[in-house]
């Protein structure tokens, strides 16, 4: 169902801001297929929280659902647009502030005032969203929800746990853990203790057929989805070692500033140390906080992560506040494929490295740069020593055959079962 609509938007933030966001061709209206999208993938991100605790559809919108689907949609919408939200914007604050609501939704110590219904699960009544006690070997011990259509699967994995853990550990034997739940319920179980009817969503088996209830859960969205584990093991450094911002031939490195020749753009891509290249890295120009560096490829790549490392000497820190960005028309538009804030406190000659989103995974871009909006030193620079970036083409499972479809591969196990594989009652 519809959390919160366009004209709930307009009335909540104005007119004016939202077509900041929403009006993509700037011709006074908000672009409908954009908004639709978002209004669809934060309907699917809420249904997440309430799937292990309400009967969905709800019968009616409780108020505290539109403002939550509000701000998670004005988030989207300005992410959409390329705004960048660091953790101290407000738009960002207010909603991390819903997604904890929902969180203690998805606990029940929030209400919506809507009923949670009970169900017997293995001859025990159980509340949805609660937990039954017992004895239990760890090893047989599961987490399960409610799965939405498939909802669940499309919103973030760690959205995924917070819903999961908020419906708690189900106890009991296992005969109890794993019989009366529905095809298309989700749990975790170890696995060397999987129950019998439940399969694994880590890519095993490959294809399955003649389940309608799954069939409409997943056959038409993962029919060729990213294989997130193979394109995050193959991912390789794509940027060779640079000797100009023209050499080796087809890679161009440019920078928005740069302090000297010796600290060029290249000079973050040339894998030399200090004492032999007689400088070190990229530096911007005298009291310049905000800029760029960029590289151009003479292919188009998926990334899967990237390393920054900081300047060797003393008073020249490293970024706290960036994002990298990918262009697929030579710079005109960016998508932004990770951003961070905060990141303080860089130790001389230091490494950190940073894993993109598996929704970032899909993409594949030719111009790539680290975009910087720091809010400024002591010291007049901004520096980075040496700029790696990850990746090869993404690597998707094959086709299906016909009549056949694949599981999603989910490679993360719930925070409070270690080890675990996440799997779907197939039967």
């Amino acid at each position: 169902m519809a959390y919160c609509t366009l004209t709930d938007l307009t009335d909540r933030y104005g007119e004016a801001e939202v077509l900041a966001y929403a009006d993509r061709d700037r011709d006074g209206l908000a672009d409908a297929a954009l908004v639709d999208g978002v209004l669809a993938d934060v309907d699917a991100e809420i249904d997440t929280y309430l799937a292990g605790r309400y009967a969905l559809p709800l019968s009616t919108t409780p108020r505290v659902l539109v403002r939550i689907a509000c701000e998670l949609a004005r988030e989207r919408l300005m992410m959409a647009s390329g705004a960048r939200l660091d953790a101290e914007a407000p738009e960002r604050r207010a909603a991390d502030g819903s997604r904890a609501a929902l969180r203690d939704i998805a606990k029940g110590t929030l209400s919506i005032g809507a009923p949670a219904p009970a169900q017997a699960v293995g001859g025990v009544q159980m509340q949805s969203g609660g937990r039954m006690w017992g004895r239990q070997p760890s090893q047989e011990r599961s987490v399960v929800m409610g799965l939405d259509q498939g909802g669940v699967i499309e919103a973030k994995l760690d959205q995924l746990l917070a819903t999961v853990s908020g419906s708690g550990t189900v106890s009991g034997p296992a005969s109890a853990s794993c019989t009366g739940f529905p095809t298309g319920y989700i749990a975790a179980y170890l696995r060397s203790a999987i129950p019998t009817g439940w399969l694994p969503l880590d890519g095993q088996p490959a294809t399955i057929n003649d389940n309608p209830v799954l069939y409409g859960m997943f056959g038409g969205r993962y029919s060729d989805a990213i294989d997130e584990q193979a394109t995050r093991a193959a991912a390789i450094s794509l940027i060779p070692a640079m000797t100009a911002n023209g050499q080796p031939a087809g890679y161009m490195a440019s920078a928005s500033s740069i302090y000297a020749d010796s600290h060029a753009a290249y000079k973050a891509f040339n894998r030399l140390p200090r004492d032999v290249d007689g400088g070190d890295g990229w530096v911007t120009a005298a009291n310049v906080y905000t800029g760029w560096l960029r590289i151009d490829m003479p292919v188009a790549m998926g990334v899967a992560k990237y390393a920054i490392t900081s300047y060797e000497g003393g008073g020249l820190p490293g970024p706290i506040v960036f994002a990298l960005e990918g262009s697929t028309d030579g710079g005109a538009t960016w998508t932004v494929l990770d951003s961070r804030s905060r990141e303080e406190k860089w130790a001389k000659d230091e490494t950190r490295v940073y894993e993109l989103d598996y929704a970032a995974l899909s993409g594949v871009y030719a111009s790539l740069r680290i975009n910087i909006d720091d809010p400024g030193y002591p010291e007049p620079y901004v520096s980075i020593k040496e700029l790696t970036i990850y990746g090869g083409q993404p690597i998707y499972f094959p086709p299906s055959a016909a009549g056949q479809f694949r599981l999603p591969n989910l490679s993360s196990s719930p925070a409070d079962l270690p080890g675990a594989v996440w799997c779907v009652k197939a039967g």
